[in-house]
């Protein structure tokens, strides 16, 4: 994700700042990650990208049809969702070395230009980048009437 979004300053250790969690599920047997990430780019194309990037690593690894990887909505709401696995356990070794902080402050703007886009064609075709944030939009939306259903039980409920 850093090479392709800051191309040979990845090298620097320039990168998308990014916050990993590693979970295990209610039952300790289905391993899988959260993260939160400050975009380089503009939020929907950045997760789109992301997804694609996720999607293609490994053949296990779901495609961006079905990450989850969208925009936040609710900052407090997304925190607690994305950290909720990590009571279960004193440290998160994979989500640790998964992380990344810039050592300096960047201004990320300086990297949107033509080389940036270059990199991100090159490595996706224009209808998989499409597809992609179809797929972000969807979800994004889905994850709104999700936290709204949720939200008018909790009230109908008592329980907010």
């Amino acid at each position: 994700m850093d090479k392709l979004f800051f191309g040979a300053d990845a090298k620097k250790r320039i990168g998308v700042e990014r916050w990993v969690f590693a979970e295990y599920g209610e039952l300790g047997d289905n391993l899988h990650f959260h993260f939160k990430a400050k975009s380089p780019i503009e939020p929907v194309f950045f997760c789109a990208i992301a997804n694609l990037l996720w999607s293609n690593l490994d053949n296990l690894t779901a495609s961006a049809k079905y990450n989850e990887i969208t925009p936040t909505i609710d900052a407090v709401k997304s925190a607690r969702y994305v950290t909720k696995g990590t009571k279960h356990f004193y440290f998160d070794e994979i989500g640790f070395k998964a992380s990344h902080r810039n050592n300096t402050n960047i201004d990320v703007e300086n990297y949107q230009n033509i080389q940036q886009a270059k990199r991100i064609q090159n490595r996706f075709s224009f209808p998989k980048i499409i597809e992609a944030m179809d797929s972000v939009i969807q979800q994004a939306a889905n994850a709104e009437r999700n936290m709204k259903i949720r939200q008018t039980k909790a009230v109908a409920s008592g329980a907010q």
